[in-house]
């Protein structure tokens, strides 16, 4: 699918991003960038050039090029320490065992207070940059527990700010897409203690069913049909979340075991209702031995939706974990409503 962000190519199916990517990120014999300490101002006069072999930049040296720029147009001081440039996501996101060093159209930025001409000027002078986003100082998603949630996102004021996530897990890796100024990124990691409890999960109580209550962009959901489960379902009240939910599952078809995906909701209605209370049905995909649905809506509810039987195990792996009372509160209500298993990874 073209992108919805930008209408370019800018999706692949995640064997081919896996493929794509793997040498993404790593200097060529002729690479010399300059590691900077992110708690001072670069020393320099000039935009550090790239390598005349490979065109790359390391990502201090694409900084300290967006901080000359963020002085002159006097967002930040001289004085400034590098790290006020802004915060980096890559495209991808990947466990690298070095510093990256950056091809084109590589970076989406995460700054402040810059307008659309600022964000302008950094995507025509700096190559490596996708995307410029202006950070609000929030955290990405739902707030405000599970009863009364709104919404924070941050800002895209230039370029696109779709990138991709390749996570490890037992039985595979997972290739994930999202936008940066809409959803919560998580960074990958060589262990990830979620993916691992969901594979233990699987292996103890061996459930029919997965829920994925509160799915986000479906990493989980996808990590638990990967490690074999047939049915997994996959929801989520956002709609961000639900729509990249199922976008992820096509992208994760070939590895799944998937060969019909299919929307059941046109996904140009998602941001007429940005929270649902009562699901439906978003997207679907099987194969011979796995099926995957994608729900919009508030997990608690589906049970008047779809059966849930007592051998299924719902993943519960809300936005916001402070509200421990709360969060048992909803979990015993699922186990009293469904007999079924519920967990926190």
């Amino acid at each position: 699918m073209n992108c919805p962000v930008c209408g370019q190519d800018c999706i692949q199916s995640s064997d081919d991003l896996v493929t794509t990517s793997a040498h993404r990120f790593d200097a060529c014999p002729s690479c010399q960038g300059l590691q900077r300490d992110k708690r001072l101002p670069p020393v320099l006069d000039s935009p550090p050039p790239p390598c005349p072999v490979c065109g790359k930049r390391y990502i201090d040296d694409v900084f300290s090029h967006i901080w000359l720029i963020l002085v002159e147009e006097k967002i930040i001081s001289p004085a400034s320490p590098l790290g006020n440039a802004g915060v980096p996501h890559l495209h991808p996101f990947m466990v690298l065992s070095a510093p990256p060093y950056l091809p084109p159209h590589s970076l989406i930025l995460l700054t402040h207070a810059i307008d659309k001409d600022i964000a302008d000027r950094l995507m025509a002078e700096i190559p490596e940059l996708l995307g410029v986003v202006r950070d609000r100082h929030v955290v990405p998603g739902l707030s405000r527990g599970m009863d009364s949630p709104v919404f924070h996102t941050h800002e895209l004021i230039a370029g696109c700010d779709l990138h991709a996530a390749v996570f490890p897990s037992p039985a595979g890796n997972i290739v994930v897409y999202q936008r940066s100024s809409t959803m919560h990124v998580e960074m990958p990691r060589p262990f990830n203690p979620k993916l691992l409890s969901i594979s233990r999960m699987i292996g103890r109580s061996r459930p029919t069913t997965v829920i994925d209550g509160c799915s986000g962009v479906g990493t989980l959901g996808i990590a638990a049909s990967l490690a074999g489960m047939p049915h997994v379902i996959l929801n989520d009240r956002w709609s961000a979340a639900a729509f990249w939910s199922a976008v992820n599952i096509s992208v994760n078809c070939r590895p799944l075991g998937l060969d019909d995906f299919s929307w059941q909701t046109d996904p140009a209605e998602f941001p007429q209702k940005k929270i649902r209370r009562c699901p439906v049905e978003v997207a679907s995909a099987s194969g011979s031995h796995a099926r995957l649905e994608v729900w919009h809506g508030d997990f608690r509810c589906l049970p008047r939706k779809i059966p849930v039987s007592a051998d299924a195990l719902c993943v519960f792996d809300p936005f916001e974990k402070e509200d421990r009372q709360g969060m048992e509160k909803i979990m015993n209500e699922w186990k009293k409503s469904t007999g079924s298993r519920i967990f926190i990874p």
